[in-house]
């Protein structure tokens, strides 16, 4: 391991042994799109906690900030595991 890959044009190659490799989405891949959207609902949640008064300030910002982060994390990390990879030639 250790190899360099190279993006050439749309396709990713091995800087030592040229092989080319693949990317597909997969179903599983798309589980992204359900997690964004209950980040969301989550980050929408602060809403009355700002309204209320508990939140404000820095601590809303932080919160916020955190939990976009958090949604940001999760979603990458489920989008990029549901690819399927593949090493042609």
């Amino acid at each position: 391991m250790g190899e360099t890959i190279l993006l050439t044009g749309k396709v990713y190659e091995c800087a030592n042994c040229h092989s080319v490799l693949t990317v597909a989405i997969t179903p599983r891949s798309l589980l992204a799109i359900p997690t964004v959207l209950g980040m969301c609902a989550v980050m929408l949640l602060t809403i009355p906690l700002e309204r209320s008064g508990f939140l404000s300030g820095v601590w809303l910002a932080a919160s916020r900030g955190g939990l976009a982060a958090l949604a940001f994390g999760l979603s990458t990390r489920v989008f990029i595991q549901g690819l399927r990879y593949r090493v042609v030639g």
